[in-house]
């Protein structure tokens, strides 16, 4: 059911795609013993994969060949399946009528979520104004680290960098890290997300310099400060688009929900527990 849970966004997302090529999700690609094979069932096949074969596909020149060839087999065991008349056995029919209910239900899910997860320009300022605090970033610091297993090393290191006998980028590639650790960029910290008893000492540390070692874990830190930013809030510009999509997110979950409570207090069910508790968890 996978297919079914991305095909409206890769719809949308493939659109203007399918547009600019002066293609329709209609445009027959193949055919297969008379049956024709359009674009939509194409992107249809590609969004069953998984998001690592599905990169794969993208990448290899030979890749929507490979997607129209899983179509074409798929097409021909259906149509032999059919002549052994598989698609009249009890079993098929009870899988195939589970399978459909697991897609009518989704599709009204999505559906239902996606109607309601609107959030205009107006409403997100609002949130906004009325919620400022969660819009201030604290000073943070942007770092690099090489990482040692002992003390002794991680000061040789430093002694090295200091002098010019080694240089910044040499040294990463000479200490990779340790198990679970690895030398290079850490990106940007917020200061309240520093290592306490190393904070203030970091952000000491003055831009282009180097310091350390600290013992954090396993591992003995050599810190490169690379940049600072000082504590600021953010504007409702950098904000707007993140405050739409997490508004959204929350009124199509809350519709979604409301859909279910109200659907199953709106019901008339029975249920026979003498028989559920003889139901065999491991039949």
């Amino acid at each position: 059911m996978k297919w079914f849970l991305f095909l409206i966004s890769m719809l949308l997302m493939l659109f203007s795609f399918v547009a600019a090529q002066d293609l329709t999700y209609g445009t027959v690609v193949a055919e297969v013993n008379g049956q024709e094979i359009t674009v939509g069932e194409f992107f249809m096949e590609l969004n069953r994969l998984t998001p690592e074969v599905r990169s794969g596909i993208i990448e290899d020149p030979n890749g929507k060949t490979e997607v129209l060839n899983l179509i074409i087999r798929k097409k021909l065991l259906t149509a032999e399946a059919k002549k052994l008349k598989v698609d009249t056995l009890n079993a098929v029919k009870i899988e195939i009528y589970r399978y459909a209910q697991e897609v009518y239900a989704q599709y009204l899910l999505d559906i239902t979520g996606r109607n309601a997860a609107k959030c205009t320009e107006e409403e997100a300022k609002q949130f906004y104004d009325n919620n400022d605090t969660l819009f201030k970033i604290p000073n943070t610091y942007h770092l690099m680290q090489i990482i040692l297993p002992k003390e002794s090393e991680a000061k040789d290191v430093i002694k090295k960098l200091k002098s010019g006998k080694l240089d910044w980028d040499e040294a990463i590639k000479n200490y990779p890290g340790i198990t679970g650790m690895a030398s290079g960029d850490a990106g940007w910290a917020a200061e309240n997300r520093l290592v306490p008893e190393y904070k203030d000492k970091i952000i000491s540390i003055k831009t282009g310099d180097i310091d350390g070692p600290f013992k954090i874990g396993e591992g003995y830190f050599v810190i490169k400060m690379i940049e600072k930013e000082k504590a600021r809030d953010l504007t409702f510009e950098e904000t707007k688009d993140r405050i739409i999509q997490v508004i959204g997110q929350q009124r199509a979950r809350k519709a979604v929900e409301e859909l279910k409570s109200k659907l199953w207090m709106q019901s008339k069910h029975t249920i026979d527990n003498a028989v559920l508790q003889k139901i065999p968890l491991n039949p």
